[in-house]
């Protein structure tokens, strides 16, 4: 997702790597940025260091660690990443602002146990609209009506994504699916992507004109259905976002919570004012 515009800021023993953060770096109107790729949720500090050290070893190493990179990420106006590292505090004793944002996670093991209201959303859609495959252009024209019925942009340059969706390799996959009306017109979609591990709900769109209350729970319900069958944890793209919070609470998932770590130096604080504001 990062067009090839890239860098990794590592923290370097004994000739060796033990940490490393890649980011996408790119200039705009003389602001310099470095920051996580679009669509991207997670891209933090990957770290390779001995497994028996003491806690007072590994967080004084840690500690070097993140100073030693944020004295590298300085160098930019613009800085925001995400994190799900729990030894957060040397970003903030270096002046970066950090903030703590919610991704929802299901435990595809267990029992799924939806609030009532959301049961009654599926019944609903599923008596007139049915799931259907479709494709990466109807995705992400759905996806952009959303944005701007919310009076926003879309988050992402729909070239890069779908570039991007096009090289997955054999580990991943990728499945985008509609929502059908009696018409046969696609009134929903979502995109999921699938690792060895997890199922991941990147986005969704709706016609809110066409579609009925219950069709984007059909959607999600499904991939949740999908990954139960493959014994595979379902992830929901983190939001602070009170109403998408609340959304995604009545599919009784379990919050796990990581951390925005932003670094802002003259022109760049009107890139993080604007974030801020949309």
């Amino acid at each position: 997702m990062t067009n090839g515009n890239w860098d990794v800021f590592g923290y370097e023993e004994a000739g060796k790597y033990i940490a490393y953060l890649p980011l996408e770096v790119k200039s705009k109107y003389g602001i310099k940025m470095a920051i996580s790729p679009q669509m991207t949720t997670l891209n933090g500090l990957v770290y390779d260091l001995p497994q028996n050290l003491t806690n007072s070893k590994l967080y004084s190493k840690k500690r070097k660690i993140i100073e030693n990179i944020s004295y590298q990420l300085k160098e930019f106006h613009y800085v925001n990443f995400c994190v799900d590292e729990e030894y957060w505090l040397p970003f903030k004793w270096n002046e970066f602002n950090v903030k703590p944002i919610n991704m929802f996670s299901l435990n595809t093991h267990e029992p799924q146990q939806y609030h009532k209201s959301h049961k009654s959303l599926i019944k609903k859609s599923t008596e007139h609209h049915k799931i259907v495959d479709t494709d990466f252009e109807t995705f992400t024209s759905l996806n952009e009506a959303s944005f701007l019925n919310q009076g926003a942009n879309l988050p992402y340059e729909k070239n890069r994504l779908k570039n991007a969706l096009n090289k997955v390799g054999n580990e991943h996959s990728v499945l985008i699916k509609g929502i059908e009306n009696e018409k046969k017109d696609i009134v929903a979609t979502a995109l999921f992507l699938e690792d060895h591990l997890k199922v991941y709900f990147l986005a969704s769109g709706i016609n809110k004109e066409h579609s009925i209350a219950g069709d984007q729970v059909q959607l999600i319900d499904f991939g949740i259905k999908g990954a139960v069958n493959k014994q595979k944890e379902f992830c929901f793209y983190g939001s602070n976002k009170p109403s998408i919070a609340k959304f995604f609470e009545r599919f009784s998932p379990v919050p796990e919570t990581y951390w925005n770590i932003v670094w802002t130096r003259g022109k760049g604080k009107l890139i993080d004012i604007k974030n801020q504001i949309s």
